[in-house]
């Protein structure tokens, strides 16, 4: 056995194998179970960002569901929104069918207030021309 410069040892086996190591005695099958330990760290690795990966894929997908929720309850608020905008127009329509409505009852009322007082006025006339009729015809037979 002998010692390089940097600590490493190289060994001669039985079956005329040379093998170098460690100054310290770590020997091969260490080495390899460090490797296999690092292979399967890497392994872990890998396996935690895949699943990494499908809970953000899932968290996505969860958010746009939610996301779709949200627009079609927005949407549905829009549309009821709209419809009471639209009961509201109707009823402004209706309010103001009815003032016009009493506008011309109040236009009837006043047309039929006219037309009795054009009937008071033509009966006076009827009266003061019969009252004038009868004068003339005192006056007649007075002359007579």
């Amino acid at each position: 056995m002998c010692e390089d410069c940097d600590g490493n040892r190289t060994v001669r086996t039985s079956n005329g194998d040379v093998r170098s190591g460690r100054a310290g005695g770590r020997g091969e099958k260490e080495e390899e179970l460090e490797e296999e330990l690092e292979e399967e760290e890497g392994e872990e690795e890998v396996e935690e960002e895949e699943e990494k990966e499908e809970e953000k894929e899932e968290v996505e997908e969860e958010l746009e569901e939610e996301l779709e929720e949200v627009k079609e309850e927005l949407e549905e608020e829009e549309e009821k929104e709209e419809e009471k905008e639209k009961v509201e127009e109707e009823l402004e329509e209706e309010e103001e069918k009815e003032e016009e409505k009493e506008e011309l009852e109040e236009e009837l009322e006043e047309e039929e207030e006219k037309e009795e007082e054009k009937e008071e006025l033509e009966e006076e006339l009827e009266e003061e021309e019969g009252e004038e009729e009868k004068e003339k015809e005192k006056v007649e037979k007075e002359r007579s």
